[in-house]
């Protein structure tokens, strides 16, 4: 269930934040069941390997209403989610040109209400690879509430 799901996600150690916020800090608010069902929702998986697919899977099981998307590393990796039509799947460039997300990506990530990050900081970056790129962006979202990172 989501409520699972959501306890598993904070027992891992996901920051929760009381929608108060400290310095430097987004608000955020705490997940709730309804807050994913609402067909305005959206989840956005920074890393779609072995954990965040399985994030994914559960979300759009319990929660077929709410949009889903993430990215990959590579474009051999994004082919390999053709299974999966319910989940709009972009590439993180951290490879080639190191530029982060495309246009449609990016619109994906700061439409999201609801990010998890399960990508590790890079050492070229000595930081989250999603907000080494996208950090201004995902500040001026007005649709986000909530982030997530598993390690």
């Amino acid at each position: 269930s989501n409520k699972t799901i959501v306890t598993m996600l904070s027992l891992l150690g996901i920051l929760l934040a009381s929608g108060s916020s400290r310095s430097g800090e987004l608000p955020l608010e705490r997940p709730t069941s309804s807050s994913f069902s609402s067909p305005h929702s959206s989840l956005f998986i920074g890393g779609l390997g072995y954990c965040g697919i399985r994030i994914a899977e559960a979300f759009h099981k319990s929660h077929p209403e709410c949009r889903i998307s993430g990215t990959v590393r590579s474009q051999e990796r994004k082919t390999q989610y053709h299974n999966h039509p319910w989940l709009n799947v972009h590439v993180l460039d951290l490879d080639e040109s190191y530029v982060g997300l495309d246009e449609h990506g990016l619109s994906d990530l700061v439409s999201a209400t609801h990010v998890i990050q399960t990508v590790a900081p890079l050492a070229d970056f000595d930081r989250d690879p999603i907000l080494a790129f996208h950090e201004d962006d995902l500040r001026r979202s007005a649709r986000f509430r909530w982030v997530g990172y598993i390690s």
